[in-house]
């Protein structure tokens, strides 16, 4: 979108008269390109102005009249073959109409009066994200508002339903926040939250996940959560058992991974079950080459390296030699904790073994005979 037209959407939202409900908006194709414009819809009552300017002719103040184009294709094409780029175009006019056609007025607020949701759903909003978002601000203006809710326990204070990331973006440039005000119960925020990112498919599946978590350690019933994510009650359970499941620990070591779906996740999660393999992750995790990595990469080098078995640790043991009056090493002693371990090696003194083993009764008896003496 050039700046021109980010700027006429801003003055659009700027504009008193607008947001009043008699003032409807709606997609239509430009006449000359076909391209879908944002346009002011015609008015029932326009037959009945009509008449009172024929009955009453004196100059009035024309209506507002404005239109945008948004996107380059035809827009009998939008729900065929626009690109992702089209398509959140379209989000945006949506989303415009539905909170203009509403009445619902946007407000100007100090982003240090406003305050994340009461619950998370995004594991980390980056530095470099943050400073990307700021610097479209910057040039287009802040053209979709965020939704916001009176805070239930501080006076003066709001709290975010979705937006966190233009409130961080507009915080950077010092500029208030363009947002919505509505009247949300808790139920109705999260789900609203959770709705948003859903429809842009925001999340990643281990951020659906912990979300999903969170909202059930508040209390949400299955039915709020499956509204808020969009999602049937199976795939809820199965986002439930994964994010309460695989430890907090490595969940928030890992970060949210976007590449990374449910499958993978799934087979992360049999891993751990396998035995000592929670101990290893805790060791995983913790190495700095580990954590230099990229999120999905973390991912991957942790499912990798529980995957291999590990080498049985071995096991610490004295170890003698004895050699013959030649100097030939006849035998090797291995002792333990537990056990003695005797190898004779055949090759200089085949029968010496033999010998040995025959013997054994006899060199017991003298052990025994001599544990008597010591006792007495």
């Amino acid at each position: 979108m050039s700046k021109a037209k980010a700027s006429h959407i801003k003055e659009l939202l700027s504009s008193e008269s607008v947001p009043h409900p008699v003032h409807r908006i709606d997609v239509a194709p430009n006449p000359a390109t076909g391209a879908p414009q944002l346009v002011e819809a015609k008015s029932d009552s326009a037959a009945a102005a009509k008449q009172r300017d024929v009955d009453d002719p004196k100059p009035r103040p024309s209506a507002p009249s404005w239109s945008l184009n948004v996107s380059g294709g035809a827009i009998g094409a939008v729900g065929a073959s626009i690109s992702k780029a089209q398509q959140e175009q379209v989000t945006i006019i949506d989303n415009l109409k539905q909170q203009l056609a509403a009445g619902e007025t946007i407000v100007e607020i100090d982003t240090t009066n406003i305050e994340d949701s009461f619950v998370s759903d995004r594991m980390d909003i980056s530095d470099e994200e943050t400073s990307i978002l700021s610097q479209q601000i910057k040039e287009q203006g802040q053209i979709v508002p965020i939704l916001v809710r009176a805070h239930p326990s501080k006076e003066g204070f709001y709290q975010v339903a979705y937006g966190h990331r233009r409130v961080r973006a507009t915080a950077m440039l010092g500029i208030k926040v363009r947002a919505i005000v509505r009247d949300l119960t808790d139920a109705e925020l999260v789900i609203a939250q959770g709705q948003e990112n859903n429809a842009r498919q925001d999340l990643s599946f281990i951020e659906k996940a912990t979300f999903a978590v969170k909202l059930e350690e508040r209390g949400f019933d299955r039915k709020i959560i499956c509204s808020a994510l969009a999602v049937s009650k199976s795939d809820c359970s199965t986002l439930i058992k994964i994010g309460s499941r695989i430890p907090r620990a490595v969940i928030e070591a890992i970060g949210k991974a976007p590449g990374v779906g449910r499958p993978r996740w799934n087979e992360l999660f049999d891993k751990i079950q396998e035995k000592g393999n929670a101990d290893r992750c805790s060791s995983i995790i913790s190495d700095s080459k580990f954590l230099a990595l990229g999120s999905d990469e973390r991912f991957a080098s942790l499912l990798q390296k529980l995957s291999k078995k590990e080498d049985a640790p071995s096991v610490p043991r004295d170890q003698t030699f004895w050699n013959d009056a030649a100097g030939r090493r006849l035998a090797v002693i291995q002792m333990t904790a537990s056990r003695c371990t005797l190898q004779i090696d055949r090759r200089d003194e085949p029968g010496f073994a033999k010998f040995v083993v025959e013997r054994l009764n006899d060199l017991y008896r003298d052990y025994e005979a001599a544990k008597s003496l010591g006792a007495s």
